[in-house]
């Protein structure tokens, strides 16, 4: 391609990038208030800390489904379900496998910080889980299989941001830091929740 034609092509990618920059310039002007209700589902992975991530505990998925509102521009509160799952497998001096499910119905406020089409925020939560332990053991002598079960309070303290793709439709990163109370009554289940998002805004 000769000169001519590599301005021509400069040319018309400056007019077509200045053409979408006035047109997304002027829909944010006419854009109206995001709805204040939203549902939003996160998917991602638990990594387990401390004394369970030395422990040998494996990192498995997390998922999340929140119903929020804001009851201002700056403030949010949500409920929702959160799920995850850990694994440990040990083989000396004998097989042990563990694997631990946590279920919990949690309530999280949020502080938020809009700019146009994204939104931070940072939050704390507080919820009721139930927890399942299932441990599979062989030690050369017997084997079996047996579970412990515990109902346990958790609390996160989280930071997120999400994009608005459409008014009523966005997509949010999210990390929050997850301490399980005394589990059986031994130690606190701790681990980080990563996850992406979609959500949607209604009403």
């Amino acid at each position: 391609m000769n000169k001519r034609g590599i301005v021509r092509v400069c040319v018309i990618v400056a007019a077509l990038l200045l053409t979408l920059a006035v047109t997304i310039g002027a829909e944010e002007k006419k854009r109206r208030p995001r709805p204040s209700t939203y549902i939003e589902a996160r998917g991602g992975v638990f990594l387990p800390s401390g004394d369970w991530n030395e422990g040998g505990w494996e990192p498995k998925e997390n998922f999340a489904l929140a119903l929020g509102y804001h009851f201002l521009p700056f403030l949010a509160l949500e409920a929702g379900f959160h799920h995850f799952r850990i694994s440990n497998f040990q083989t000396s001096p004998f097989y042990v496998g563990q694997k631990l499910a946590a279920n919990g119905i949690v309530l999280t406020p949020k502080l938020i910080y809009p700019v146009k089409r994204l939104e931070f925020y940072l939050g704390a939560s507080a919820g009721f889980y139930w927890i399942e332990n299932g441990v599979d053991y062989n030690t050369g002598l017997s084997a079996g299989y047996y579970e412990e079960n515990d109902a346990i309070w958790g609390f996160h303290g989280l930071a997120g941001a999400s994009f608005d793709i459409l008014r009523w439709l966005y997509v949010g990163l999210e990390g929050r830091y997850v301490t399980l109370l005394n589990f059986l009554d031994k130690s606190n289940i701790t681990g980080w929740a990563l996850t992406i998002g979609i959500g949607f805004r209604f009403l």
